[in-house]
């Protein structure tokens, strides 16, 4: 099984305690961050491990968590998009 994150923009997130909120539907792991939009990929790096996942944005870890099946991190895949507004 591979994963493939979507790293989004957001303008805002309804839970004030994490950066983030994320979900994993089978294969495909949505990770939404409110961050600047100015950001680009270069300065976003995911690392896939066989049960975990990390995001790491300009150098600063924002997500690191287990995921609920392992996954062949040599397929793993990652998008960022602008959430539309």
């Amino acid at each position: 099984m591979a994963v493939t994150v979507s790293v989004s923009h957001a303008a805002g997130l309804d839970r004030s305690d994490l950066p983030y909120t994320w979900d994993q539907m089978g294969d495909e792991v949505t990770i939404t961050f409110a961050i600047d939009q100015s950001l680009t990929k270069k300065d976003i790096e995911v690392e896939f491990h066989k049960q975990s996942l990390a995001v790491k944005i300009r150098g600063e870890e924002m997500f690191r968590d287990k995921l609920y099946t392992p996954v062949s991190p040599e397929v793993c895949t990652w998008t960022l998009a602008k959430k539309k507004t």
